[in-house]
């Protein structure tokens, strides 16, 4: 994008934000996407998964907000969502090794074989 701007601004509250506005604000998300990254990594497994439980739910927030309903997916669901994180992948199908060729031969009734 930088090749291709040419210019533009930032508007912090309706108001355009001084280049050290900007820089001090791209250093607050740094700051606040380490801490992100460092309280996602101590996490579980299971944990994270949980969370995207909840990010996903959260999408229905502004919807349930004017219902007056809590946006946040019930303890059944975290029940159901752990039993299912839980429980393990089922193996792939089995593939055959066999070539394309292999398997012409195989079935190549063409001339007669039988």
């Amino acid at each position: 994008m930088s090749e291709s701007l040419e210019y533009g601004h930032v508007l912090i509250n309706g108001n355009k934000a001084s280049e050290n506005e900007i820089a001090n604000l791209l250093g607050l998300i740094s700051t606040k996407l380490t801490k992100f990254h460092t309280a996602i990594e101590k996490m579980s497994d299971i944990a994270v998964r949980h969370k995207y439980l909840d990010i996903f739910w959260y999408r229905g927030k502004p919807m349930a907000d004017a219902l007056g309903r809590n946006w946040q997916p019930s303890e059944k669901i975290h029940a159901k969502a752990d039993s299912a994180f839980r429980t393990p992948e089922p193996p792939p199908p089995y593939r055959s090794k066999e070539t394309f060729e292999e398997y012409r031969a195989q079935f190549d009734y063409s001339n007669g074989n039988l």
